[in-house]
Parts: structure tokens; C-alpha cells; sequence
């Protein structure tokens, strides 16, 4: 089962930078006459010679965390998924095999779905606060498309009622009488 989740990038104070390190920035675009801003995250290629400058230019850098929806904006975040747990993404039921998440996706999951995204979480079962557990593969989630529809889900209905019966080779409405 997957529950929705938000995508919150935390900065943090590194003892040094290394290659692969993300940084996020703030994107402008005017579409259509309308200003849209963004995160964009970028991983960091070679470690610059001027830590200083870098730093200053770019912030420190961040880690993904996923945490639950909040009814209540006071009160504290529960966290689903720390940096290092997240790691496979789900192309959904046209493909079988899970991958290694990007930053591409990242950004994806930043720019189109308002940083929302969904995680896997065992069916049913929370706990001791009441909160859904992950479903950890090989110690890292599963995340996918908050647009992802499930066809496993119970509320999928795959009836096919809405087509026709397949005896004629043109679908015609079913004759109604108004009187």
C-alpha cells in the first residue's frame, strides 16, 4: 500500500564537501506570463578549490527526508524516511523491477507534484504512535508518483460495464424513454 508523503530537503553543516553532495536552489521560470518558483537540486561534481566562495554562492548542502502529512502545521514532523533509507523508485504496475532513485526524480518530485510523493507502507499495521511503517527493501523505501494509480487497490474498479457487449461492432446508447 502507498500513503502520501512530503519530500523535505534539511541543510546541514558538512566536515567537508564531497562529490555527490546536493545543493539545492531556488528556479524562476515565467509560463505564460506567470512566475513559478521552484527547489532545484544539483549534485556537486568536483569539490571546488574555494570551499568559502562555494558556500557562500551555493548554502550548505542538503539531505532528502520524507515525512508524514500534518493536519496540524504546529505540530512536529513525523519522519518516514531518513537520507539513507530512501533509495528505490517505482515506474508503477507497467514495470516490474524497482530503481535507484535520482535526482532527477528529485527534482521532478519538487517542480511538478509540490514536493509531494508516496512511499510504501505495510498494510494495516502501525506503531506504538500510530504511525504507518515503511516497507524497507534491502534498508532503503520504496517511493513512486503521487499520480500513480494502484490497480491493486480495492477502490480500482476494473468492470468493464461502460463498454459495450461486444455483438455489434458501434457502441449506442441505450434507448431511454423520456415520457
Amino acid at each position: 500500500m502507498f500513503i502520501d508523503c512530503k519530500l523535505v530537503l534539511k541543510s546541514y553543516v558538512p566536515e567537508k564537501l564531497e562529490k555527490g553532495m546536493w545543493f539545492v536552489r531556488v528556479k524562476t521560470e515565467v509560463i505564460y506570463g506567470n512566475k513559478q518558483e521552484y527547489l532545484h537540486v544539483s549534485e556537486l561534481g568536483i569539490v571546488p578549490r574555494d570551499i568559502d566562495t562555494y558556500l557562500t554562492y551555493n548554502g550548505y548542502p542538503v539531505k532528502p527526508y520524507l515525512v508524514y502529512p500534518m493536519i496540524n502545521p504546529d505540530d512536529t514532523e513525523v519522519i518516514a524516511a531518513y537520507p539513507e533509507e530512501i533509495g528505490w523508485w517505482d515506474e508503477g504496475d507497467h514495470v516490474d523491477e524497482l530503481r535507484d532513485i535520482t535526482v532527477k526524480d528529485i527534482n521532478n518530485i519538487l517542480e511538478w507534484d509540490n514536493s509531494m510523493v508516496q512511499i510504501e507502507v505495510l498494510d494495516d499495521e502501525e506503531d506504538e504512535d500510530g504511525t504507518p511503517i515503511p516497507v524497507l527493501y534491502n534498508d532503503k523505501v520504496t517511493l513512486r508518483d503521487v499520480h500513480t494509480i494502484d490497480h491493486d487497490d480495492e477502490d480500482w474498479d476494473d468492470d468493464e460495464d461502460y463498454l459495450d457487449d461486444g455483438d455489434d461492432d458501434v457502441w449506442e446508447p441505450e434507448d431511454h424513454n423520456t415520457e
